[in-house]
């Protein structure tokens, strides 16, 4: 009666397959892990990029309102000097005419000075009154004439995307975080000898790698 022999290659084939599967995915995961670090990167030096620009939009939007805000004061001051030349020239007009006269034409000086002040000076004589928010508002859009100008809400949104990024390139590393963990599992997937031990640790580096991947596809579904 002829004895059977031991089903070792049969074994030893599965073993071999098994080494190849592993192997291939953990070359997979590893090639995964490196395009998603390079997409966290991006994003980061994205976020960097995006926080300078806002500073300098921060910068340039203060540069813009104190700009405005120094020809208002300006044209303002000019109508306080207006207001009050005439205010003495009325005082003097009994007692010194020429004197009177003088200041008047010191006043009418200011309607030709450099600034917008007659344009929203309202009145006449010592009782004229100047409208600053007016002024303030045409200074305003004079700068945006003269020079190249960004919206006042611009630094936000900057800051606002810079934050977005960063908030992606974080998450996409907690992938890669995930991946490294898979790359352990297949690791021990490998190196155990029991078959069932083998299946649910590939098993479950399969479930993590699917989830990290998903997870870092997700960040991009929504981009703004």
């Amino acid at each position: 009666m002829q004895r059977e022999e031991p089903a070792k290659p049969r074994s030893s084939e599965r073993s071999r397959r098994w080494e190849l599967v592993i192997a291939v995915s953990i070359a997979v995961v590893s090639v995964t892990g490196a395009a998603l670090t390079y997409l966290s990167i991006h994003k980061e030096s994205t976020a960097v990029e995006n926080d300078r620009r806002s500073v300098v939009d921060t910068m340039l939007v203060q540069t813009q309102e104190v700009t405005a805000e120094t020809q208002a004061r300006a044209d303002g001051a000019l109508a306080a000097q207006y207001r009050q030349l005439m205010a003495e020239a009325g005082v003097l007009s009994s007692t010194d005419a020429n004197q009177a006269r003088l200041l008047l034409l010191d006043a009418g000086s200011f309607y030709f000075a450099d600034g917008m002040m007659p344009d929203f000076l309202t009145g006449t004589g010592a009782a004229a009154q100047f409208d600053y928010s007016a002024a303030l508002r045409a200074a305003a859009l004079t700068v945006k004439d003269e020079a190249p100008t960004i919206p006042a809400d611009e630094p936000d949104r900057t800051a606002t995307l810079a934050g977005h990024d960063r908030g992606i390139a974080t998450r996409i590393a907690l992938s890669v975080v995930g991946l490294l963990c898979v790359v352990v599992l297949l690791t021990v997937a490998r190196l155990t000898g029991a078959e069932q031990l083998r299946r649910g640790v590939f098993a479950a580096a399969a479930l993590g790698y699917a989830m990290a991947v998903i997870g870092a596809i997700a960040q991009f579904a929504h981009l703004p």
